[in-house]
């Protein structure tokens, strides 16, 4: 019985390793996309990352963290980091930060199979003592993703260091100096001019032009699932572009809108239970020719995918 035995497992072995040099030489022969990811392109030069699909291209200046994404012959920039970019907690004291002051900063290329793009790791803020740097390692993902090229960017936090993460606003709020409406889906949606004349807030009450002084509703104003649904949106001429926030549990925004615009809106993302606690991500959809319309078709489609579950808000 042992020959034979032994056969058998030397057969198994040829087996085995016929099957995997066969899968190596089919995975060499394919091409990204025969797998489902977008053909996409990532490079460096000029102190800019560029991410390069065939429709859509973003360069993520290497400094400031600014991104500028080109919509076919449409061009959409989003603003550079800026110093209240995160809210953090270490020592019992809270205060903000710029995520592009970080010392330790590293931009790697990104490819998980099915979006392609960069790796951005943060570490070592200054801090307001002289002696110490803030401990508190950061992870942003910049990538085109699917078909359609969607931007995603995905966040994490490493709060093991002694310092949580409070508040994140990433990424930054769209320059909206050329946008023409801003797109809202709170209560039964509005269509914001850039140079509405007057103060505006997405829930919280207007009186004579301006914002109520007596409503105090922040959380309730800043809470994403107040809304009817989970993104918000921009048209820019026969162009438009949207936001999905992809985990809108503890997802808000940064919302500002003065007598007389420009309308400033952005990702911003929340604590749970005192901390950052899980990965958070959002999703942009450009269209070189597109309205609000689209974009609420666009909001249906990405729930009629399975990302809404039942009872979460805009599933109606």
């Amino acid at each position: 019985m042992l020959p034979g035995k032994m056969s058998c497992r030397r057969l198994a072995a040829i087996v085995l390793s016929t099957s995997l040099a066969s899968a190596s030489l089919l995975a060499q022969s394919l091409s990204p996309t025969d797998w489902g990811a977008p053909h996409v392109s990532v490079s460096h030069a000029d102190g800019h990352w560029t991410i390069a699909g065939k429709t859509n291209v973003v360069t993520l200046n290497d400094s400031n963290l600014a991104m500028d994404i080109k919509n076919g012959t449409i061009n959409w920039s989003m603003v550079p980091s800026g110093t209240n970019d995160m809210l953090v907690e270490t020592g019992g004291k809270k205060f903000y930060l710029r995520l592009a002051d970080a010392k330790r900063i590293s931009i790697v290329p990104y490819r998980t199979g099915f979006k392609t793009g960069v790796k951005i790791s943060l570490n070592e803020w200054p801090s307001d003592s002289a002696h110490s740097t803030v401990n508190l390692p950061v992870y942003l993902t910049v990538c085109l993703e699917g078909p359609d090229e969607d931007l995603v960017c995905d966040v994490a936090a490493d709060e093991r260091h002694g310092t949580v993460l409070r508040q994140l606003d990433w990424p930054t709020a769209l320059d909206a100096r050329a946008v023409d409406y801003t797109v809202l889906s709170n209560g039964r949606g509005n269509l914001l001019p850039r140079d509405w004349p007057k103060e505006y807030f997405p829930i919280r009450r207007i009186k004579d032009g301006k914002i109520d002084p007596t409503d105090h509703s922040v959380l309730q104003s800043h809470v994403i699932e107040d809304w009817s649904m989970s993104w918000w949106g921009f048209q820019k001429g026969k162009s438009a572009m949207m936001v999905i926030c992809e985990t809108p549990d503890d997802a808000a925004y940064q919302f500002s809108h003065p007598a007389g615009g420009p309308t400033v809106i952005g990702p911003r993302w929340l604590a749970a239970l005192g901390k950052f606690g899980y990965p958070r991500s959002c999703r942009f959809c450009f269209f070189e020719r597109g309205n609000y319309v689209t974009l609420a078709k666009r909001y249906r489609q990405y729930g009629e995918l399975g990302n809404f579950v039942e009872g979460q808000t805009g599933t109606k």
